[in-house]
């Protein structure tokens, strides 16, 4: 079954609609198949990036941000990386078949398919980094995003900065600003910095990137920052995550939920774990237990995470992991190893629920904002759940200048396969 939905007619009582016209917000009210229920997903960030992208992101509580020797985590309390399962959670009712595709212990290898993490250099000049491939940089504090084929960023690069050796990764945070800029492929041409993908974004905000209006997310991994759900070394030191952590592993779905803005996995199959997905690790497993599995130290800290946070599938990898800080500036001195969670049961994750999650099937398409026309946009939405079906509205609002729509924004929905309700 796939869903697609069009937003028409916004106009004011003038007839008038111009630059500043906007959409608000929409939320998709969809009914499941097997059971009544009525879920909202809020759909707002990719209307809005589609669009105009207004509005912004939560700020973060706290100011200094994970950098260097600090372990203050990133992001603000409100995302999803950093807000907690709680007790009693709905899981995916074919969570054992979709953990099943994950073949193979987890790993954690911290030499290798990793990410450095540097504290901006305030001392030195900025690099200039030329990126052939892909950027991205947040605009409106995190409101928008800017995606272009190539350009160039500025990073305060400090001295020494090493990129991780096979895939020229690494992380560069402000404590001060909160900015955060990532980069792939990193190397040197003559005298000049280069990279092949590389992203400008800020730990200031809930850590899920906004839409570009290109209908792509940020130039990194799965459509989120490096940082996002990596173990750092003090976190370890002091026996405590605070937040999700980041998985991967080889057969990551082509399908796609947030807070991930996009796939890189291959698996077309519709039992397959979308990239976006959330798993936790059953929260009834005991340290005692673990310990007896061989889980204890660093893994039981990031075991224990993983029940009361969870792990969010970021990607596809060549071996199932979880995403640690890299050597280079970790040092962790055989703290963690390859194998340091080689421990943690995979029969014993579970899926959350993926019932209510839609994931985006095509770009958006849209016509200009022109005055006294029809505004259009199109976008293709399937459910994440393989034969959960869905039928509903799209029901939103919307603003002409400063003022809010006088006539009622219409949005209609039609099903391609199976019933929906107009």
């Amino acid at each position: 079954m796939t869903l697609k939905f069009g937003l028409a007619a916004l106009r004011n009582a003038d007839g008038d609609m111009g630059r500043d016209t906007a959409i608000s917000g929409c939320t998709l009210r969809t009914i499941a198949r097997s059971q009544w229920w009525v879920g909202a997903v809020v759909l707002a960030a990719l209307i809005l990036a589609s669009l105009t992208q207004v509005g912004s992101l939560s700020a973060a509580s706290d100011p200094r941000t994970v950098a260097g020797s600090s372990c203050v985590r990133p992001y603000s309390d409100s995302s999803p990386w950093n807000t907690a399962i709680g007790g009693d959670p709905a899981y995916a009712p074919d969570s054992g078949r979709r953990v099943g595709q994950i073949d193979g212990e987890l790993s954690s290898d911290p030499s290798q398919f990793t990410y450095p993490v540097y504290t901006a250099a305030r001392s030195r000049p900025v690099t200039k980094v030329k990126v052939l491939e892909a950027i991205s940089e947040i605009r409106r504090g995190g409101a928008a995003l800017s995606n272009r084929k190539s350009g160039t960023l500025r990073i305060p690069l400090p001295k020494g900065a090493r990129a991780s050796t096979q895939t020229g990764q690494l992380i560069v945070v402000d404590p001060k600003s909160g900015e955060e800029w990532g980069v792939f492929g990193l190397g040197r041409q003559g005298r000049a910095w280069t990279a092949l993908f590389g992203y400008k974004f800020s730990t200031k905000t809930d850590g899920v990137p906004a839409i570009g209006k290109d209908g792509g997310g940020l130039a990194a991994r799965a459509g989120a920052s490096y940082l996002a759900g990596l173990v750092r070394s003090c976190e370890i030191a002091n026996g405590k995550i605070d937040h999700a952590l980041a998985l991967a592993f080889n057969s990551a779905s082509i399908a796609h939920i947030t807070p991930l803005r996009g796939t890189n996995g291959s698996n077309g199959s519709p039992d397959a774990l979308p990239v976006g997905a959330r798993l936790q690790l059953d929260p009834d497993l005991s340290q005692a237990e673990l310990a007896e599995l061989g889980c204890a130290g660093a893994c039981y800290t990031m075991a224990r995470a993983m029940q009361e946070y969870g792990a969010f599938v970021v990607g596809r990898s060549g071996r199932p992991k979880i995403y640690v800080e890299h050597n280079f500036t970790a040092r962790w001195r055989g703290a963690v190893r390859a194998d340091t969670v080689s421990a943690i049961p995979v029969d014993r994750l579970r899926v959350l629920d993926l019932t209510g999650e839609l994931r985006v099937a095509k770009k958006f398409k849209r016509t200009k904002p022109r005055a006294g026309k029809e505004l259009r946009a199109f976008v293709d939405v399937v459910p994440a759940t393989a034969d959960a079906g869905a039928r509903g509205r799209v029901i939103c609002s919307a603003t002409v200048g400063a003022k809010r729509a006088l006539k009622a924004i219409r949005a209609r929905a039609t099903s391609l396969q199976g019933g929906i309700e107009r």
